[in-house]
């Protein structure tokens, strides 16, 4: 009972403390066991890869099994790999390998193969030695430094620099006065990397003696630079005073180096620091410490960017605004938008990307006031800053400036409100519309409501209330203005408020509206255009009518099937009176390949003044047609490549049908989901189980290169990647025959006479002709030829010529896809 107690309510922290203890235990066994499992695995890796070093194997196996080792070997691998280091085919790897290594014998090993190194194997050993930081090599890296190889020297240098120690800076500094000039510079940066390692390690003493050797010693001013750097990072107590006396010294080296940390420094006095110095220092180190000030992002620094602002020299001018667009409030306004019509290019573009950059205090607002009373010249700038601010908060303002009796500032403002209004603001718009108190302030205002129109999503539903019951009760003027934006709205309340107007008592009113309907976007305004294009007195309207019923029709944005297009089209042929009438039609249809259509094109082609025309949408009907109704289309390409009036049609005729008659059937693409091309090649599909009665075999196309004869081009037919595509065809030859079958492929293909595989090869490759060479027995008579294609990406096709097993042509042969059947 005592026990069973333990396990009551009051305890249940003792048993979800037992539980997770139990977890705990089996977490680290499942560990354990993975560690395990994994250390075998790597010791079996070890042992094949060391027994690679010690056999015949070439340097190229060798060398990637120390690259193996690096990652996998243990202590065992240290003696196979450095018997590699007298290898020179094989060296560089090893000493990559045990560099890796954390083992002191691999160190030793090392240490022991330089003494009789030599060359670039040499140098790679004491790289390696610099990398491990291998201090017990210092003895033997030192003494080096006096070696007449310039690579050598080099090496000990940068593993000098990366091992760090005292006696490493020791050896460094006695060194830069000795080696080679051309080898300080590699000196010089080791020491750098020392007084680096030092200062990072709190050792600013022994840094700053470095730095200040370097400062004072060396003469490439990039190391001079470098080291002054150096000192204001390991001082930060005197950061504030290097800069500033670099700054108002005259050498460039530490000037260079303050400048670029000057916008770093850690130091409450610094930002007014610089702003006493500014103005006492030349030009270009302005132009520095003012970006450094933007840097630090002190506002404090904004009256001296303004006073910079108006210095006489452009690049700290520039400088001095680019810094106000990151530190000034909506008061610098009105100096930015100034300098931004500055004729010095650095100072405008400044300007320009500070108006944008501005953001403390409402600078949008701040812009558009200043709209209404600047000059010309600066508005224009004002308003390309609104337009790149994309601050929809100042529309309410930038509509009261477009209110404005000034034309020009009426039309800026105009301009910014056409890029920053959407379908909330249709109500203000047509307001401002009606407000207008000329007609040149109304068609601006109509320039940016049909903006908004064109830009208008019908499928959201937009709030063109305003738009409706303005047309039904606002003056003339302003319902006129608005028919014209009614056009580009395709909306059943517009539909409604037009044809209403277009019964109008105002003739006025009645003319605008049927113009509008003649430039509508609205196919559920078809029937209008029809009825106003056949019943209008007015020549000019009714002409007005048919073409926008046309263009309306023709339009690819707008949702029709071809085949209504094509009906929609033939409704309206014969109200065509005049020829430029008949050619814009033509020109509609010629998009639209459909029979009713090709047969349109034709009719037309007896008129001898629209004969070249009906020709061309002949052309371009038959040709896309043909893949879907191949009988009519293949007919009046016929006709076109023998009778068209010009060369070009007849010779496109010709091609295309060409093209089209390629002497092949096709079935397919096939397509497994998850396979590529290579992986379909095998897998057998209807074609290749004469399942008959589950194939549809269409006419394959041929090529429209006249060069190319033979080809399949099966690009328009695949209609994407990794598939397969099915060929046959039947060829007849009078007697029985051994033949070459000659074949180029994009990609791979197999290859079946009278159902006997001849060839396959699963490639994936561009199509050349004569890629492939395979033989068969041609009995005599009809003797079937299937091909199977797999497409990779990009083209796809075949090209298959038969010959006789010389190459020579086979006076007998001939392809028929339905020869001796009709299959």
């Amino acid at each position: 009972m005592a026990v069973l107690a333990q396990a009551q309510p009051g305890n249940d922290s003792l048993i979800q403390t037992k539980t997770m203890t139990t977890r705990f235990s089996v977490c680290l066994l499942t560990a354990a066991l993975l560690a395990q499992v994994q250390h075998e695995v790597c010791a079996d890796q070890e042992q094949d890869l060391i027994a690679i070093l010690r056999s015949e194997a070439s340097p190229t196996q060798k060398s990637d099994a120390c690259r193996r080792l690096r990652l996998v070997g243990t202590v065992q691998a240290v003696p196979p790999l450095a018997a590699m280091l007298d290898n020179d085919h094989v060296a560089h790897a090893a000493t990559f390998a045990l560099e890796g290594m954390p083992f002191p014998e691999a160190g030793a090993a090392l240490r022991e193969a330089l003494g009789r190194a030599s060359g670039p194997t040499k140098a790679g050993l004491i790289i390696s030695l610099g990398s491990r930081r291998d201090v017990e090599s210092l003895p033997v890296l030192v003494p080096l430094l006096k070696s007449s190889d310039p690579a050598v020297v080099s090496a000990v240098a940068t593993s000098l620099g990366r091992i760090g120690t005292k006696e490493a800076v020791a050896a460094l500094g006695s060194a830069l006065g000795e080696v080679a000039p051309t080898i300080r510079p590699t000196v010089a940066d080791a020491l750098l990397e020392c007084a680096e390692r030092l200062t990072t390690g709190g050792n600013t003493p022994a840094a700053m003696v470095i730095y200040q050797k370097l400062f004072a010693t060396n003469d490439r001013k990039e190391v001079r630079a470098a080291a002054y750097a150096g000192m204001i990072r390991a001082e930060r107590d005197r950061a504030l005073t290097l800069v500033v006396k670099a700054m108002s010294g005259n050498d460039p080296a530490a000037q260079e180096a303050a400048l670029q940390l000057a916008g770093e420094i850690e130091d409450d006095r610094a930002t007014q620091t610089f702003i006493a110095v500014l103005p006492r220092i030349v030009a270009p180190l302005q132009v520095g410490l003012l970006r450094a000030l933007r840097q630090r992002g002190d506002v404090a620094a904004v009256p001296a960017a303004l006073a910079m602002a108006r210095d006489g020299n452009v690049e700290v001018r520039a400088a001095a605004i680019a810094a106000l667009g990151a530190l000034g409030d909506a008061s610098a306004v009105s100096i930015l938008a100034s300098a931004a019509t500055s004729k010095d290019e650095p100072e405008r573009q400044a300007a320009r990307e500070a108006l944008v950059e501005l953001q403390h205090g409402d600078v949008s607002t701040a812009l558009v006031r200043h709209l209404a009373i600047s000059s010309a010249e600066v508005q224009t700038e004002i308003v390309r800053a609104i337009v790149a601010r994309a601050d929809d908060r100042v529309i309410q303002e930038l509509l009261q400036v477009a209110g404005s009796d000034t034309p020009d500032t009426r039309m800026l403002a105009l301009k910014a409100l056409n890029s920053l209004v959407d379908e909330r603001h249709w109500e203000a718009l047509v307001q401002l519309l009606a407000a207008a108190k000329d007609a040149t302030a109304r068609e601006d205002i109509r320039r940016v409501l049909e903006s908004l129109a064109g830009r208008s999503n019908s499928a959201r539903r937009p709030d063109l209330a305003p738009i409706v019951q303005t047309l039904a009760t606002g003056d003339t003027e302003t319902r006129i203005a608005l028919l014209k934006v009614s056009s580009l709205l395709a909306d059943t309340r517009i539909r409604t408020a037009l044809r209403a107007s277009r019964k109008d008592p105002d003739p006025r009113i009645r003319a605008a509206a049927d113009r509008s309907l003649c430039a509508t976007r609205d196919p559920e305004m078809l029937p209008d255009l029809l009825e106003l294009a056949r019943n209008t007195q007015d020549t000019e309207l009714s002409s007005l009518a048919l073409s926008g019923y046309v263009n309306l029709t023709a339009d690819e944005d707008i949702d029709l099937p071809t085949e209504k297009r094509a009906d929609l089209i033939a409704r309206v042929f014969d109200l065509a009176k005049r020829p430029e009438q008949k050619r814009l039609l033509l020109s509609a249809i010629a998009v639209m390949p459909h029979p009713t259509t090709l047969a349109i094109a034709e009719r037309s082609g007896a008129d001898s003044a629209l004969k070249v025309e009906a020709e061309i949408a002949c052309l371009k009907i038959a040709s896309t047609l043909a893949p879907s109704d191949y009988s009519p289309a293949e007919l009046c390409l016929a006709r076109l490549a023998e009778t068209a009036t010009t060369l070009s049609v007849r010779t496109n005729a010709r091609a295309t049908l060409k093209r089209l008659k390629s002497d092949w059937l096709r079935a397919g693409p096939y397509r497994q989901n998850g396979k590529q091309c290579q992986e379909l090649f095998d897998v057998e599909f209807a074609p290749e189980k004469r399942e008959q009665g589950r194939i549809d075999w269409r006419r394959a196309p041929g090529s429209a290169d006249l060069t190319r004869e033979g080809e399949v081009d099966l690009s328009s037919i695949v209609g994407g990647d990794h598939c397969v595509v099915y060929l046959k065809t039947r060829v007849h030859v009078d007697t029985p025959r051994q033949v070459l079958f000659s074949i180029g492929t994009d990609d791979g293909m197999k290859l079946w006479l009278n159902g006997e595989l001849v060839h396959a090869n699963n490639a994936v490759r561009g199509l050349t002709p004569g890629q492939d060479r395979a033989t068969g027995l041609l009995k005599q008579g009809w003797n079937d030829l299937l091909a199977k294609i797999t497409q990779h990406t990009l083209g796809c096709g075949m090209i298959l010529h038969i010959t006789a097993h010389d190459g020579s042509a086979l006076s007998d042969l001939r392809f028929d896809t339905h020869g001796g059947s009709q299959q």
